[in-house]
């Protein structure tokens, strides 16, 4: 198998709490750590915050395999321009991956891996030029003080409102949040998500052309980048919790999705935005249902 080189953009107090509290504490889960203890971990960062992010990230890897790339001008340019130069960080590390023959694993401060994901995304990946999805759902952040042992039954008992509010049956955010979910008998959950993020990466040079476009910004990753996958039958999504789960932490405040009733007439129209046409992922992966153990009965 490729070794993998760990991709992560953080900046600012909050990301780089959540680099220390969430991200870095489940890299270092056993399952894991031991692959991670291998990896290259690059990270996208404010020179100015370089010791404290180094004093986190050295203590899940030794500090000679941790690389990054500094952004230019001040932390208010940074934040002001994020998208625009964190797509530009991403197009970088791409090429580092195509140079040394790497998988890309994309993992945010904000990213809670469940023990086994990340070995497990490795071998669904042994095959050419596949991305790898797994089910992820947003969390708040009371899922970090709640311990760590169960991963997904965590995730649920701290839900983020786009994942309250879509449950099946209550018509209230289904259509627009991209999730679908209802408990299928005790203990297991069954889910649809037509907005899923590629996250380990077989990169082709194609991808970083398609990147360096004027127009191309990190959103698209997991949106038209998504579609271009797909039509090159690329794209890989495992749809157990057993195999692969990802939380995804969020301030209760951030990221809801609207929570007006969808037109029955025209259900899905959020989804073509500026579009008058459908992106495939959102209406191929409707025929795919993911299964979250919750527990036991």
């Amino acid at each position: 198998m490729k070794p993998i080189r760990i991709f992560t953009p953080v900046f600012g107090n909050k990301f780089i709490n959540l680099l220390d509290q969430c991200l870095s504490k489940s890299l270092l889960l056993p399952k894991n750590h031991e692959l991670v203890k291998r990896c290259k971990w690059t990270f996208f960062l404010h020179p100015s915050e370089f010791d404290r992010i180094m004093g986190i990230a050295s203590k899940v890897i030794p500090p000679e395999q941790i690389e990054t790339l500094e952004a230019d001008g001040s932390m208010d340019d940074l934040i002001r321009k994020r998208g625009p130069l964190m797509c530009e960080s991403f197009v970088s590390v791409m090429r580092w991956c195509l140079r040394d023959n790497y998988q890309m694993l994309i993992s945010t401060p904000d990213f809670f891996w469940s023990d086994g994901t990340i070995p497990n995304m490795q071998k669904l990946a042994d095959h050419k030029n596949v991305c790898v999805s797994v089910p992820h759902i947003r969390t708040t952040p009371e899922f970090l003080t709640s311990g760590i042992k169960d991963t997904v039954k965590n995730a649920v008992i701290h839900p983020h409102r786009s994942w309250s509010m879509s449950e099946f049956g209550k018509h209230t955010g289904s259509f627009k949040g991209g999730i679908l979910w209802r408990t299928v008998r005790p203990g297991v959950i069954a889910m649809q998500h037509r907005m899923p993020s590629p996250f380990l990466l077989n990169l082709l040079p194609e991808d970083t052309q398609y990147f360096s476009k004027k127009e191309q910004e990190w959103g698209a990753i997991d949106h038209n980048w998504a579609e271009a996958l797909m039509n090159a039958g690329r794209w890989r999504y495992a749809l157990s919790s057993d195999i692969g789960f990802m939380a995804e932490v969020t301030d209760v405040d951030q990221n809801v999705p609207p929570s007006d009733t969808p037109n029955p007439n025209i259900p899905d129209d959020f989804w073509t935005q500026d579009r008058t046409y459908h992106l495939i992922h959102q209406t191929y992966n409707r025929q795919f249902i993911a299964s979250l153990r919750v527990g036991t009965e």
